[in-house]
């Protein structure tokens, strides 16, 4: 089985001019030497040589460094490496020029060379002795003009005045490529976006409220326009929020006055009236009187909204002593309290077992009732002390 094993590697190897230095098999992870033709001898583990490799790793270094120094013969200067250990690998390099720098393989390959001399050319590029003549003339094409007279290079920033006055700073790269009044083109944009019957439709939009647009002009739903409602009253707003449905703030107002007279026919619908005699606004207190004689102020919005008398709603609120005695006696047991306060004021109560507890109004009425008798419904055992301590005294 060895054999064939190695009959395999060789078999394996020939074709890429390999040859098998090892005569015992010892596994497919064990290291085995093999040797190229070019003299170069070298180990790896079994199934490295039968799957992956298909070249000598010294003749591959080899020829990666020969394809370097190639490049940087083409490039006009020369590797100084002698050395490579990869593609991470970082070589050391000399330009026409004298510059010493390093540079990976795969960035060489990729055309990549001296950064220093790189800006050097970049600047004689960037510095177009005839940046300027370019500048003005594309200037003058926009009706504009080139407001600066010293000249570097065209990345520099220049001032320029377009042909409505406005003025700014670029770099003349941006010029000479086209670009040019950023508040122009700005506005060009806008003018696009409008619609093109913006008036037309803000005039019948007036029309249909009974008023009218006195502006001549759109600029857009954003622009503030004057209009004029039927009664008369003029005022400025946004385009937008007459195509939103609004309009005339002077009669909204209006509109929301309730007035003295209104307040007296709401204060009759509750059954009482209105004191006051003058009406100012809906924050302002009037004076009011309910059916039972009860007085107090009290601001028109919080009538209208249905709020009244607050001494009678308070009265309606009590539960009273009397309703709390019935609601005792229709569970068995009475209400022992002889005063009344509220609500949330405890009362003493007595179940029909004679157990005695306090417990709020509000509570009773919500259903709640002597925690003893419970403790007792839910106790399966006669003879227990669960039960015997719930038992009322001398039952």
């Amino acid at each position: 089985m060895s054999l064939d094993q190695l009959k395999r590697m060789r078999e394996a190897l020939r074709p890429y001019g390999l040859k098998l230095l090892e005569s015992e098999w010892k596994g497919w992870h064990a290291q085995y030497r093999f040797r190229c033709r070019k003299g170069h001898e070298s180990s790896r583990c079994g199934s490295y040589l039968f799957y992956t490799l298909v070249q000598c790793p010294a003749c591959r270094v080899d020829e990666v460094l020969r394809q370097i120094h190639q490049l940087a013969r083409q490039a006009g200067g020369r590797c100084l490496s002698e050395q490579y250990a990869g593609r991470g690998t970082r070589l050391e390099f000399v330009c026409k020029a004298g510059h010493v720098f390093e540079k990976t393989a795969e960035n060489l390959r990729k055309g990549s060379w001296c950064v220093l001399c790189a800006r050097a050319q970049h600047s004689r590029r960037m510095a177009d002795p005839d940046g300027m003549t370019r500048m003005r003339a594309a200037a003058r094409a926009r009706g504009g003009k080139c407001l600066s007279t010293g000249y570097t290079k065209l990345t520099e920033r220049y001032r320029f005045r377009c042909a409505v006055g406005h003025e700014w700073e670029t770099s003349g790269t941006e010029i000479v490529r086209g670009a040019w009044c950023r508040i122009c083109s700005d506005r060009e944009k806008v003018h696009a976006y409008r619609h093109k019957d913006g008036l037309a439709r803000l005039r019948e939009r007036a029309k249909s409220h009974g008023g009218v647009c006195l502006s001549k002009v759109y600029e857009g739903s954003k622009a503030y326009y004057r209009l004029q409602c039927g009664a008369d009253h003029e005022w400025e707003t946004q385009g937008a929020r007459i195509f939103r449905g609004a309009w005339c703030p002077e009669c909204q107002r209006d509109s929301m006055r309730f007035g003295i007279e209104r307040m007296r026919q709401r204060a009759t619908q509750l059954g009482g009236r209105c004191l006051s005699e003058t009406y100012r606004n809906a924050a302002t207190r009037l004076k009011w009187e309910c059916e039972h004689g009860h007085r107090w102020e009290a601001a028109p919005g919080a009538v209208v909204r249905g709020h009244w008398c607050p001494v009678c709603s308070r009265d309606r609120s009590k539960l009273g002593l009397e309703l709390m005695k019935s609601i005792a006696l229709e569970r068995g047991g009475k209400c022992v309290s002889t005063t009344y306060v509220n609500s949330a004021t405890r009362l003493e109560w007595e179940c029909a077992l004679g157990h005695r507890w306090l417990a709020t109004p509000n509570t009773i009425r919500r259903g709640h009732w002597c925690a003893q008798c419970y403790f007792i419904s839910i106790t399966t055992t006669e003879r227990t002390r669960r039960r015997r301590r719930h038992e009322a005294v001398g039952k």
